[in-house]
């Protein structure tokens, strides 16, 4: 339980996926970043990486930088808010202390490479109206894979293969799950004023 809230705390623990620009790798991290969200894990940061310099030469190395902007524009649009950063691709393996400074200097200029850039928190609780409401972002996931159901001071939350057993406040142990919506990548789940004796399952 404590290495669960120190990888979900924000102030302390951040993620930074790297990927390349291709549409293979970009779809896996948007499955990851999807089930990181689902575990509450904060993703701080994303690091493109072997991005094709301007000055690239040669019909097949056009092509491919074509190519790898088209997959750069959507991963900007795709992954929104999260700060997103582009390391080139080099002449050269990238070996050694130098090499590595350079690395660090052309992803982060100045700035210290060891604080955290944005504190993201996937996983909300909140009142409303007399309901009890939790928001969770799940970006990427997809409707049909979802399923939500609780018992006692439990919610049950699966995302395709990925479950979560997610241990409520006292405010909501025993509320029964009056409904559940999933509208562009967030999952809002509504918890009913009475406990019922019994577990119940929400709508996805």
């Amino acid at each position: 339980q404590s290495v669960r809230e120190l990888l979900s705390d924000a102030e302390h623990t951040s993620v930074r996926l790297v990927l390349n620009p291709q549409k293979m790798v970009i779809s896996e991290t948007q499955r990851a970043y999807t089930y990181l969200c689902l575990f509450d894990i904060p993703v701080e940061m994303l690091v493109v990486n072997r991005v094709l310099p301007s000055s690239a030469t040669g019909d097949f190395l056009k092509r491919e930088r074509k190519e790898q902007q088209e997959n750069l524009h959507f991963i900007r649009e795709a992954f929104g808010e999260v700060p997103q950063r582009e390391v080139p691709r080099y002449p050269e393996e990238v070996l050694g202390k130098e090499k590595l400074l350079q690395l660090a200097r052309d992803v982060f200029g100045e700035e210290d490479p060891t604080k955290i850039f944005a504190r993201a928190h996937p996983v909300k609780f909140y009142a409303k109206g007399g309901r009890k409401y939790i928001r969770m972002e799940l970006p990427f996931a997809e409707r049909e894979t979802l399923d939500v159901s609780s018992r006692g001071d439990t919610l049950y939350l699966k995302v395709g293969w990925y479950k979560r057993t997610l241990t409520l406040p006292f405010a909501y142990a025993g509320a029964p799950v009056a409904r559940a919506s999933f509208d562009r990548g967030v999952l809002l789940v509504e918890f009913a004023g009475e406990a019922p004796p019994k577990g119940t399952r929400g709508s996805q």
